[in-house]
């Protein structure tokens, strides 16, 4: 029965040939196409997905005005986040980063190399799960002068993350930091890379 059904497609399909060929080439389209779709919003949904406490985190949108027109923006000012912790008893750490990271030159003894990096708050590691391999989350970021680097960073200055820690990176060729924690380098599928 099934052979039979299977020996009239079969001739159905070579009697019509070029619609059967624009049917078939119409379906891998359409099948090609549902599955970058699937896949581009897996992509999506997995992007920050690392974060223990994503659901708790949330990101300030400023709304301005000027001159009858409206922008948005998530680029806020930098006291915010201070001004919200005392303010608001519901949140727990704010964090500020810069809103694009920016390369940067930093320089180890005659080691120089260009660095995509951002400016951020003490809170930025208890809030985030960026893993640190050196260092604690109280004391990374403590002080005006500490900087945490990523585990690539501190390789190609120093060798290893536990080398790296206490010793001293050039900004700009104008401030010196003190390595204060390294972090595991950031994943892929993450909204903000810096290093």
């Amino acid at each position: 029965m099934i052979k039979s059904y299977l020996k009239v497609a079969w001739r159905n399909l070579w009697r019509n040939k070029s619609f059967s060929a624009i049917n078939i080439f119409g379906l891998a389209l359409g099948m090609a196409f549902s599955l970058l779709i699937f896949l581009w919003i897996q992509n999506e949904l997995s992007v920050d997905a690392y974060h223990q406490n994503g659901a708790r985190l949330y990101q300030v949108y400023e709304r301005e005005y000027y001159d009858h027109t409206v922008t948005g923006d998530y680029d806020t000012p930098a006291p915010l986040a201070e001004e919200l912790k005392k303010v608001l008893p519901e949140v727990e750490y704010a964090a500020t980063l810069e809103e694009d990271n920016r390369i940067n030159t930093f320089k180890v003894g005659n080691k120089l190399l260009k660095m995509e990096g951002t400016a951020a708050k003490p809170d930025l590691f208890k809030m985030f799960s960026f893993p640190l391999l050196q260092g604690s989350v109280e004391k990374a970021l403590s002080s005006p002068a500490s900087i945490a680097i990523s585990r690539k960073m501190a390789g190609l200055f120093f060798g290893s993350p536990q080398a790296a820690m206490g010793k001293t990176i050039r900004y700009k060729n104008q401030i010196d930091f003190t390595v204060s924690a390294v972090f595991e380098n950031i994943p892929e599928n993450t909204s903000r890379k810096f290093d």
